[in-house]
Protein backbone atom coordinates (compact mmCIF):
# COMPACT_ATOMS: atom_id res chain seq x y z
CA UNK A 1 0.00 0.00 0.00
CA UNK A 2 1.25 3.48 -0.80
CA UNK A 3 1.14 6.00 2.04
CA UNK A 4 0.75 9.75 1.56
CA UNK A 5 1.93 11.48 4.72
CA UNK A 6 0.23 14.58 6.05
CA UNK A 7 2.27 17.75 5.61
CA UNK A 8 3.33 18.06 9.25
CA UNK A 9 4.13 14.36 9.64
CA UNK A 10 6.04 14.37 6.36
CA UNK A 11 8.26 17.23 7.49
CA UNK A 12 8.97 15.52 10.79
CA UNK A 13 9.86 12.25 9.09
CA UNK A 14 12.13 14.01 6.62
CA UNK A 15 14.02 15.78 9.40
CA UNK A 16 14.52 12.55 11.33
CA UNK A 17 15.65 10.62 8.25
CA UNK A 18 17.99 13.41 7.22
CA UNK A 19 19.67 13.46 10.62
CA UNK A 20 20.12 9.67 10.57
CA UNK A 21 21.52 9.67 7.06
CA UNK A 22 23.91 12.52 7.73
CA UNK A 23 25.20 10.73 10.81
CA UNK A 24 25.68 7.50 8.87
CA UNK A 25 27.00 9.01 5.67
CA UNK A 26 28.81 12.07 6.88
CA UNK A 27 28.63 13.63 3.47
CA UNK A 28 26.39 14.14 0.46
CA UNK A 29 23.76 16.18 2.38
CA UNK A 30 22.54 18.06 -0.65
CA UNK A 31 22.02 14.91 -2.73
CA UNK A 32 20.33 13.11 0.17
CA UNK A 33 17.98 16.04 0.74
CA UNK A 34 17.01 16.18 -2.93
CA UNK A 35 16.32 12.44 -2.98
CA UNK A 36 14.12 12.46 0.13
CA UNK A 37 12.15 15.51 -0.94
CA UNK A 38 11.51 13.82 -4.27
CA UNK A 39 10.04 10.83 -2.44
CA UNK A 40 7.68 12.80 -0.17
CA UNK A 41 6.70 15.55 -2.62
CA UNK A 42 3.38 15.06 -4.39
CA UNK A 43 3.39 15.00 -8.17
CA UNK A 44 3.14 18.27 -10.07
CA UNK A 45 0.83 18.92 -12.99
CA UNK A 46 1.27 21.35 -15.92
CA UNK A 47 -1.60 23.35 -17.44
CA UNK A 48 -3.57 21.47 -20.11
CA UNK A 49 -6.51 23.86 -20.44
CA UNK A 50 -8.15 26.77 -18.63
CA UNK A 51 -11.57 26.89 -17.01
CA UNK A 52 -13.66 29.68 -18.53
CA UNK A 53 -17.27 30.36 -19.45
CA UNK A 54 -16.11 32.43 -22.40
CA UNK A 55 -15.80 30.94 -25.87
CA UNK A 56 -12.07 31.49 -25.90
CA UNK A 57 -9.24 29.18 -27.04
CA UNK A 58 -5.50 29.41 -27.62
CA UNK A 59 -3.73 28.23 -30.76
CA UNK A 60 -0.09 27.22 -30.27
CA UNK A 61 2.54 26.11 -32.74
CA UNK A 62 5.72 24.23 -31.79
CA UNK A 63 8.80 24.96 -33.92
CA UNK A 64 11.65 22.46 -33.71
CA UNK A 65 12.45 21.53 -37.30
CA UNK A 66 12.09 23.32 -40.63
CA UNK A 67 10.40 26.56 -41.61
CA UNK A 68 9.04 25.76 -45.07
CA UNK A 69 5.42 26.52 -44.21
CA UNK A 70 5.89 29.23 -41.58
CA UNK A 71 5.45 32.18 -43.95
CA UNK A 72 2.22 30.66 -45.22
CA UNK A 73 0.95 30.27 -41.65
CA UNK A 74 1.91 33.85 -40.77
CA UNK A 75 0.12 35.15 -43.86
CA UNK A 76 -3.00 33.22 -42.87
CA UNK A 77 -2.90 34.57 -39.31
CA UNK A 78 -2.55 38.12 -40.67
CA UNK A 79 -5.53 37.55 -42.94
CA UNK A 80 -7.74 36.53 -40.01
CA UNK A 81 -6.13 39.03 -37.60
CA UNK A 82 -5.25 36.22 -35.19
CA UNK A 83 -2.47 36.29 -32.60
CA UNK A 84 -1.09 32.97 -31.40
CA UNK A 85 1.82 31.48 -29.44
CA UNK A 86 4.87 29.98 -31.14
CA UNK A 87 6.85 27.68 -28.83
CA UNK A 88 10.39 27.89 -30.21
CA UNK A 89 13.32 25.58 -29.65
CA UNK A 90 16.64 27.36 -29.11
CA UNK A 91 18.40 25.58 -31.93
CA UNK A 92 15.53 26.58 -34.26
CA UNK A 93 15.92 30.20 -33.20
CA UNK A 94 19.60 30.07 -34.12
CA UNK A 95 18.84 28.52 -37.50
CA UNK A 96 15.99 30.86 -38.44
CA UNK A 97 16.61 34.18 -36.62
CA UNK A 98 14.88 36.30 -39.28
CA UNK A 99 11.78 34.11 -39.16
CA UNK A 100 11.75 34.45 -35.36
CA UNK A 101 11.91 38.23 -35.65
CA UNK A 102 9.09 38.22 -38.20
CA UNK A 103 6.89 36.07 -35.93
CA UNK A 104 7.40 38.52 -33.08
CA UNK A 105 7.03 41.62 -35.25
CA UNK A 106 3.61 40.40 -36.35
CA UNK A 107 2.46 40.35 -32.74
CA UNK A 108 2.66 36.68 -31.85
CA UNK A 109 3.74 35.44 -28.46
CA UNK A 110 7.03 33.54 -28.24
CA UNK A 111 7.11 30.58 -25.86
CA UNK A 112 10.08 28.54 -24.65
CA UNK A 113 10.41 24.99 -26.03
CA UNK A 114 13.91 24.24 -24.59
CA UNK A 115 17.25 24.66 -26.36
CA UNK A 116 18.12 21.20 -27.71
CA UNK A 117 14.68 19.50 -27.55
CA UNK A 118 15.66 16.76 -25.06
CA UNK A 119 13.42 14.67 -22.83
CA UNK A 120 13.74 17.08 -19.93
CA UNK A 121 12.37 14.59 -17.42
CA UNK A 122 15.74 12.80 -17.71
CA UNK A 123 17.78 15.93 -16.96
CA UNK A 124 19.14 17.25 -13.66
CA UNK A 125 17.72 20.47 -12.26
CA UNK A 126 20.82 22.31 -13.44
CA UNK A 127 20.44 20.95 -16.95
CA UNK A 128 16.74 21.87 -17.06
CA UNK A 129 17.59 25.38 -15.94
CA UNK A 130 20.28 25.67 -18.61
CA UNK A 131 17.84 24.57 -21.34
CA UNK A 132 15.32 27.19 -20.22
CA UNK A 133 17.66 30.10 -19.63
CA UNK A 134 19.62 29.76 -22.87
CA UNK A 135 16.45 29.81 -24.95
CA UNK A 136 14.94 32.57 -22.82
CA UNK A 137 17.97 34.72 -23.54
CA UNK A 138 17.82 33.92 -27.26
CA UNK A 139 14.14 34.90 -27.39
CA UNK A 140 14.91 38.18 -25.66
CA UNK A 141 17.94 38.84 -27.87
CA UNK A 142 16.05 38.40 -31.15
CA UNK A 143 12.58 39.67 -30.20
CA UNK A 144 12.78 41.64 -26.96
CA UNK A 145 10.05 39.42 -25.51
CA UNK A 146 10.36 38.30 -21.89
CA UNK A 147 8.92 34.83 -22.45
CA UNK A 148 6.72 33.40 -19.69
CA UNK A 149 5.19 30.21 -21.13
CA UNK A 150 7.12 26.97 -21.51
CA UNK A 151 6.22 23.70 -23.21
CA UNK A 152 8.45 20.67 -22.49
CA UNK A 153 9.55 18.67 -25.56
CA UNK A 154 7.47 15.52 -26.16
CA UNK A 155 5.18 16.72 -23.38
CA UNK A 156 7.55 14.88 -21.00
CA UNK A 157 7.81 16.31 -17.50
CA UNK A 158 8.37 15.51 -13.85
CA UNK A 159 8.49 17.53 -10.64
CA UNK A 160 11.97 18.86 -11.37
CA UNK A 161 10.93 20.22 -14.77
CA UNK A 162 7.86 22.05 -13.46
CA UNK A 163 9.60 23.29 -10.31
CA UNK A 164 12.61 24.68 -12.17
CA UNK A 165 10.34 26.26 -14.79
CA UNK A 166 8.43 27.94 -11.97
CA UNK A 167 11.66 29.18 -10.43
CA UNK A 168 12.47 30.72 -13.83
CA UNK A 169 9.05 32.44 -13.73
CA UNK A 170 7.47 30.19 -16.37
CA UNK A 171 4.05 28.60 -16.63
CA UNK A 172 4.46 25.00 -17.84
CA UNK A 173 1.86 24.47 -20.55
CA UNK A 174 0.72 21.33 -22.38
CA UNK A 175 -2.39 21.07 -24.59
CA UNK A 176 -5.92 19.71 -24.42
CA UNK A 177 -6.44 19.32 -28.19
CA UNK A 178 -3.72 17.73 -30.33
CA UNK A 179 -4.00 18.20 -34.10
CA UNK A 180 -1.43 15.43 -34.74
CA UNK A 181 -0.39 17.48 -37.78
CA UNK A 182 3.17 16.18 -37.43
CA UNK A 183 1.89 12.76 -38.51
CA UNK A 184 1.10 14.17 -41.96
CA UNK A 185 -2.62 13.62 -41.55
CA UNK A 186 -4.73 14.95 -44.40
CA UNK A 187 -6.14 18.44 -44.16
CA UNK A 188 -9.63 17.10 -43.50
CA UNK A 189 -8.39 14.71 -40.80
CA UNK A 190 -6.68 17.54 -38.93
CA UNK A 191 -9.75 19.75 -39.21
CA UNK A 192 -12.02 16.96 -38.00
CA UNK A 193 -9.80 16.11 -35.03
CA UNK A 194 -9.60 19.69 -33.79
CA UNK A 195 -13.18 20.82 -34.33
CA UNK A 196 -14.61 17.66 -32.75
CA UNK A 197 -12.57 18.20 -29.59
CA UNK A 198 -12.47 21.97 -29.13
CA UNK A 199 -13.95 23.42 -25.93
CA UNK A 200 -13.92 26.64 -23.94
CA UNK A 201 -10.41 27.24 -22.60
CA UNK A 202 -8.77 24.72 -24.93
CA UNK A 203 -5.08 24.92 -25.77
CA UNK A 204 -4.68 23.56 -29.30
CA UNK A 205 -1.36 22.08 -30.47
CA UNK A 206 -0.02 22.51 -34.00
CA UNK A 207 3.46 22.53 -35.54
CA UNK A 208 4.89 25.21 -37.79
CA UNK A 209 6.19 22.76 -40.38
CA UNK A 210 3.31 20.33 -40.79
CA UNK A 211 2.61 19.67 -44.46
CA UNK A 212 -1.13 20.35 -44.20
CA UNK A 213 -1.16 22.61 -41.14
CA UNK A 214 -1.66 25.93 -42.94
CA UNK A 215 -4.60 24.73 -45.04
CA UNK A 216 -6.18 23.00 -42.05
CA UNK A 217 -5.77 26.14 -39.94
CA UNK A 218 -7.73 28.16 -42.50
CA UNK A 219 -10.74 25.89 -42.11
CA UNK A 220 -10.35 25.63 -38.32
CA UNK A 221 -10.02 29.37 -37.72
CA UNK A 222 -12.95 30.16 -40.00
CA UNK A 223 -15.15 27.58 -38.27
CA UNK A 224 -14.14 28.67 -34.75
CA UNK A 225 -14.87 32.30 -35.54
CA UNK A 226 -18.26 31.42 -37.02
CA UNK A 227 -19.03 29.50 -33.81
CA UNK A 228 -18.20 32.59 -31.75
CA UNK A 229 -14.79 31.56 -30.42
CA UNK A 230 -12.13 34.16 -29.73
CA UNK A 231 -8.61 32.94 -30.51
CA UNK A 232 -5.87 34.31 -28.26
CA UNK A 233 -2.22 33.62 -27.34
CA UNK A 234 -1.66 31.12 -24.54
CA UNK A 235 -0.65 33.69 -21.91
CA UNK A 236 -3.83 35.68 -22.55
CA UNK A 237 -5.88 32.56 -21.82
CA UNK A 238 -4.07 31.73 -18.57
CA UNK A 239 -5.17 32.76 -15.09
CA UNK A 240 -2.21 34.68 -13.67
CA UNK A 241 -2.97 34.72 -9.93
CA UNK A 242 -4.98 32.91 -7.26
CA UNK A 243 -5.44 29.71 -9.22
CA UNK A 244 -4.95 25.99 -8.84
CA UNK A 245 -4.72 23.09 -11.29
CA UNK A 246 -7.37 20.40 -11.12
CA UNK A 247 -5.89 17.21 -9.71
CA UNK A 248 -7.48 14.98 -12.36
CA UNK A 249 -7.85 17.05 -15.53
CA UNK A 250 -4.87 19.40 -15.63
CA UNK A 251 -7.33 22.29 -16.02
CA UNK A 252 -6.26 25.63 -14.53
CA UNK A 253 -9.06 27.04 -12.36
CA UNK A 254 -9.71 30.13 -10.26
CA UNK A 255 -9.40 29.41 -6.58
CA UNK A 256 -12.54 29.55 -4.48
CA UNK A 257 -11.50 30.65 -0.97
CA UNK A 258 -14.61 29.01 0.51
CA UNK A 259 -13.61 25.58 -0.82
CA UNK A 260 -11.83 23.66 1.94
CA UNK A 261 -10.20 21.13 -0.39
CA UNK A 262 -8.70 23.95 -2.43
CA UNK A 263 -7.40 25.76 0.66
CA UNK A 264 -5.59 22.57 1.64
CA UNK A 265 -3.77 22.44 -1.70
CA UNK A 266 -0.61 24.23 -0.60
CA UNK A 267 0.88 24.39 -4.08
CA UNK A 268 -1.53 25.07 -6.98
CA UNK A 269 0.25 22.44 -9.07
CA UNK A 270 0.03 19.47 -6.72
CA UNK A 271 -2.16 16.42 -6.94
CA UNK A 272 -1.88 13.16 -5.03
CA UNK A 273 -1.27 10.07 -7.13
CA UNK A 274 -1.83 7.41 -4.49
CA UNK A 275 -3.41 4.12 -5.54
CA UNK A 276 -6.74 2.72 -4.37
CA UNK A 277 -8.45 6.11 -4.14
CA UNK A 278 -11.67 6.00 -6.16
CA UNK A 279 -11.72 8.33 -9.12
CA UNK A 280 -7.98 8.83 -9.09
CA UNK A 281 -5.46 8.04 -11.78
CA UNK A 282 -2.78 5.44 -10.99
CA UNK A 283 0.70 6.18 -12.28
CA UNK A 284 2.75 3.80 -10.15
CA UNK A 285 2.26 0.81 -7.89
CA UNK A 286 3.64 -0.64 -4.69
CA UNK A 287 7.01 1.00 -3.97
CA UNK A 288 7.99 -1.44 -1.23
CA UNK A 289 9.16 -4.11 -3.67
CA UNK A 290 11.81 -3.89 -6.43
CA UNK A 291 9.26 -4.58 -9.15
CA UNK A 292 8.35 -2.79 -12.37
CA UNK A 293 5.48 -3.41 -14.78
CA UNK A 294 5.62 -3.36 -18.56
CA UNK A 295 2.39 -2.11 -20.09
CA UNK A 296 1.82 -2.56 -23.84
CA UNK A 297 -0.97 -0.52 -25.43
CA UNK A 298 -2.25 -2.42 -28.47
CA UNK A 299 -4.12 -0.61 -31.22
CA UNK A 300 -1.72 -1.50 -34.06
CA UNK A 301 1.67 -3.20 -34.52
CA UNK A 302 0.34 -6.74 -34.77
CA UNK A 303 3.28 -7.76 -36.96
CA UNK A 304 5.67 -7.32 -34.01
CA UNK A 305 3.61 -9.01 -31.30
CA UNK A 306 4.69 -12.63 -32.01
CA UNK A 307 8.32 -11.57 -31.63
CA UNK A 308 7.57 -9.70 -28.40
CA UNK A 309 5.83 -12.77 -27.00
CA UNK A 310 8.83 -14.95 -27.82
CA UNK A 311 11.23 -12.54 -26.10
CA UNK A 312 9.01 -12.46 -23.00
CA UNK A 313 8.76 -16.26 -22.96
CA UNK A 314 12.54 -16.62 -23.16
CA UNK A 315 12.91 -14.26 -20.21
CA UNK A 316 10.09 -15.99 -18.26
CA UNK A 317 8.33 -12.64 -17.89
CA UNK A 318 4.60 -11.86 -17.88
CA UNK A 319 3.41 -8.33 -18.67
CA UNK A 320 0.18 -6.40 -19.28
CA UNK A 321 -1.43 -5.86 -22.68
CA UNK A 322 -4.08 -3.13 -22.89
CA UNK A 323 -6.26 -3.88 -25.93
CA UNK A 324 -8.38 -1.63 -28.11
CA UNK A 325 -11.59 -3.45 -29.02
CA UNK A 326 -11.53 -2.67 -32.73
CA UNK A 327 -8.06 -4.27 -32.89
CA UNK A 328 -9.30 -7.34 -31.01
CA UNK A 329 -12.07 -7.74 -33.58
CA UNK A 330 -9.49 -7.78 -36.36
CA UNK A 331 -7.01 -10.09 -34.59
CA UNK A 332 -8.95 -12.39 -32.22
CA UNK A 333 -6.50 -15.29 -32.59
CA UNK A 334 -3.53 -13.11 -31.64
CA UNK A 335 -5.46 -11.68 -28.70
CA UNK A 336 -6.26 -15.20 -27.54
CA UNK A 337 -2.63 -16.28 -27.91
CA UNK A 338 -1.44 -13.41 -25.70
CA UNK A 339 -3.89 -14.49 -23.01
CA UNK A 340 -2.99 -18.17 -23.36
CA UNK A 341 0.69 -17.35 -22.89
CA UNK A 342 -0.19 -16.01 -19.44
CA UNK A 343 -0.04 -12.27 -19.96
CA UNK A 344 -2.49 -9.89 -18.33
CA UNK A 345 -5.40 -8.85 -20.54
CA UNK A 346 -6.52 -5.28 -19.85
CA UNK A 347 -8.82 -2.63 -21.30
CA UNK A 348 -7.79 0.26 -23.61
CA UNK A 349 -11.33 1.14 -24.67
CA UNK A 350 -13.40 -0.31 -27.50
CA UNK A 351 -12.21 2.46 -29.83
CA UNK A 352 -8.95 4.41 -29.74
CA UNK A 353 -10.63 7.80 -29.46
CA UNK A 354 -10.17 10.95 -27.43
CA UNK A 355 -12.16 10.26 -24.29
CA UNK A 356 -12.08 13.53 -22.37
CA UNK A 357 -15.08 14.93 -24.22
CA UNK A 358 -17.29 11.84 -23.88
CA UNK A 359 -20.38 11.86 -21.68
CA UNK A 360 -20.35 9.74 -18.55
CA UNK A 361 -22.58 7.08 -20.10
CA UNK A 362 -20.62 6.96 -23.36
CA UNK A 363 -17.39 6.70 -21.41
CA UNK A 364 -18.76 3.79 -19.37
CA UNK A 365 -19.99 2.02 -22.48
CA UNK A 366 -16.57 2.43 -24.16
CA UNK A 367 -15.11 0.40 -21.30
CA UNK A 368 -17.94 -2.13 -20.92
CA UNK A 369 -18.22 -2.88 -24.65
CA UNK A 370 -14.54 -3.73 -24.74
CA UNK A 371 -14.86 -5.80 -21.58
CA UNK A 372 -17.60 -7.91 -23.16
CA UNK A 373 -15.45 -8.43 -26.24
CA UNK A 374 -12.32 -9.37 -24.27
CA UNK A 375 -14.26 -11.87 -22.17
CA UNK A 376 -15.64 -13.43 -25.36
CA UNK A 377 -12.28 -13.62 -27.16
CA UNK A 378 -9.70 -14.01 -24.40
CA UNK A 379 -12.01 -15.53 -21.77
CA UNK A 380 -10.71 -13.10 -19.16
CA UNK A 381 -9.80 -9.47 -18.48
CA UNK A 382 -8.52 -7.52 -15.52
CA UNK A 383 -10.31 -4.50 -14.11
CA UNK A 384 -7.67 -2.05 -15.35
CA UNK A 385 -8.39 0.68 -17.89
CA UNK A 386 -5.73 2.68 -19.74
CA UNK A 387 -7.40 5.67 -21.44
CA UNK A 388 -6.46 6.21 -25.09
CA UNK A 389 -3.85 8.96 -25.50
CA UNK A 390 -3.38 8.89 -21.73
CA UNK A 391 -6.28 11.33 -21.32
CA UNK A 392 -7.65 11.48 -17.78
CA UNK A 393 -9.91 14.53 -17.85
CA UNK A 394 -13.66 14.77 -18.16
CA UNK A 395 -15.50 11.71 -16.82
CA UNK A 396 -12.64 9.25 -17.39
CA UNK A 397 -11.69 8.23 -13.82
CA UNK A 398 -15.27 8.50 -12.56
CA UNK A 399 -16.64 6.35 -15.37
CA UNK A 400 -13.95 3.74 -14.82
CA UNK A 401 -14.69 3.68 -11.10
CA UNK A 402 -18.44 3.30 -11.65
CA UNK A 403 -17.94 0.19 -13.81
CA UNK A 404 -15.44 -1.29 -11.36
CA UNK A 405 -12.16 -0.31 -13.05
CA UNK A 406 -8.99 1.46 -11.96
CA UNK A 407 -7.64 4.10 -14.34
CA UNK A 408 -4.02 3.43 -15.28
CA UNK A 409 -1.46 5.74 -16.84
CA UNK A 410 2.32 5.33 -16.56
CA UNK A 411 5.41 6.32 -14.63
CA UNK A 412 7.85 6.00 -17.54
CA UNK A 413 6.90 6.69 -21.16
CA UNK A 414 9.27 5.08 -23.67
CA UNK A 415 7.79 7.24 -26.47
CA UNK A 416 8.57 4.22 -28.65
CA UNK A 417 5.76 5.15 -31.06
CA UNK A 418 7.90 8.11 -32.26
CA UNK A 419 10.66 5.81 -33.55
CA UNK A 420 13.58 6.26 -31.12
CA UNK A 421 16.55 3.93 -31.51
CA UNK A 422 16.38 0.72 -29.42
CA UNK A 423 19.23 1.91 -27.21
CA UNK A 424 17.33 5.13 -26.51
CA UNK A 425 14.30 3.14 -25.38
CA UNK A 426 16.49 1.14 -23.00
CA UNK A 427 18.14 4.30 -21.71
CA UNK A 428 14.84 6.07 -21.09
CA UNK A 429 13.63 3.21 -18.88
CA UNK A 430 16.83 2.32 -17.01
CA UNK A 431 17.65 5.93 -16.15
CA UNK A 432 14.22 6.41 -14.58
CA UNK A 433 13.73 2.94 -13.09
CA UNK A 434 12.13 2.85 -9.65
CA UNK A 435 10.12 0.52 -7.46
CA UNK A 436 6.52 0.30 -8.62
CA UNK A 437 7.10 1.99 -11.98
CA UNK A 438 4.68 1.37 -14.84
CA UNK A 439 6.50 1.46 -18.19
CA UNK A 440 4.40 2.38 -21.24
CA UNK A 441 5.33 0.59 -24.46
CA UNK A 442 3.85 -0.19 -27.89
CA UNK A 443 4.43 -3.00 -30.41
CA UNK A 444 7.04 -1.43 -32.71
CA UNK A 445 10.14 -2.81 -34.43
CA UNK A 446 12.48 -0.78 -32.25
CA UNK A 447 10.63 -1.89 -29.12
CA UNK A 448 11.07 -5.51 -30.19
CA UNK A 449 14.81 -4.95 -30.63
CA UNK A 450 15.09 -3.09 -27.32
CA UNK A 451 13.06 -5.52 -25.20
CA UNK A 452 15.64 -8.32 -24.63
CA UNK A 453 18.29 -5.77 -23.68
CA UNK A 454 15.89 -3.90 -21.41
CA UNK A 455 14.81 -7.04 -19.57
CA UNK A 456 18.44 -8.03 -19.07
CA UNK A 457 19.38 -4.57 -17.75
CA UNK A 458 16.44 -4.36 -15.34
CA UNK A 459 17.34 -7.78 -13.99
CA UNK A 460 20.92 -6.61 -13.42
CA UNK A 461 19.53 -3.62 -11.53
CA UNK A 462 17.63 -5.97 -9.22
CA UNK A 463 14.14 -5.42 -10.60
CA UNK A 464 11.52 -8.08 -11.24
CA UNK A 465 9.36 -7.33 -14.27
CA UNK A 466 5.69 -8.14 -13.80
CA UNK A 467 2.15 -7.08 -14.71
CA UNK A 468 0.40 -3.87 -13.68
CA UNK A 469 -1.87 -5.86 -11.36
CA UNK A 470 1.25 -7.37 -9.86
CA UNK A 471 2.74 -4.07 -8.76
CA UNK A 472 -0.60 -2.77 -7.49
CA UNK A 473 -0.96 -5.73 -5.10
CA UNK A 474 -0.31 -4.89 -1.47
CA UNK A 475 1.18 -8.32 -0.80
CA UNK A 476 2.99 -10.88 -2.90
CA UNK A 477 -0.19 -12.23 -4.45
CA UNK A 478 -1.12 -10.73 -7.79
CA UNK A 479 -4.70 -9.53 -7.82
CA UNK A 480 -6.77 -10.00 -10.97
Amino acid sequence: MLIILGDKRAKTCVIIILIMLVILAGFGLRKITETIMTVVSPRLVPIYSVETNEKKVAISLDATWGADYTDEILKLLREYDIKTTFFLCGRWIKEYPKVVQRISAEGHEIGNHSTTHPDMSLLSRTQVQRELIETHNLIFEFTGQDSRVFRPPFGAYNNNVIEVAGECDYFTVQWSVDSLDWKDLTEDQIVGRVLSRVHNGAIILFHNNGTHTANALRQIISSLQKDGYKIVPVSELLIKEDYYIDRNTGQQKRRNPDNVSERETLNPLYYNDDIDVLGRVIERGNTKRPEMALSFNVAWGEEYIPGLLDVLDMAHVKVSFFFVGTWVNKFPDLTREIAERGHEVANHGYEHCHVENLSLNNMKELIKENERLLLKVAQRTSKLFAPPYGEFGGYVPRAAEEVGYKTIRWTIDTIDWSGPAPEEIVKRVTERAENGAIVLMHPTLNTLEALPVLLKELKKMGYTVTTVSGILAEDDKIKD
